[in-house]
């Protein structure tokens, strides 16, 4: 069950991350940031 929260929580986290990027992606040159 403890591993099934962490996954959520990752998965939320990444979830954040995804968005994140589509938001400033569009004014950021994508290639350059990584």
């Amino acid at each position: 069950m403890d591993r099934f929260k962490n996954d959520g929580l990752w998965f939320a986290i990444g979830s954040f991350v995804v968005i994140l990027v589509q938001t400033f992606g569009a004014d950021m040159d994508f290639g350059h940031t990584i």
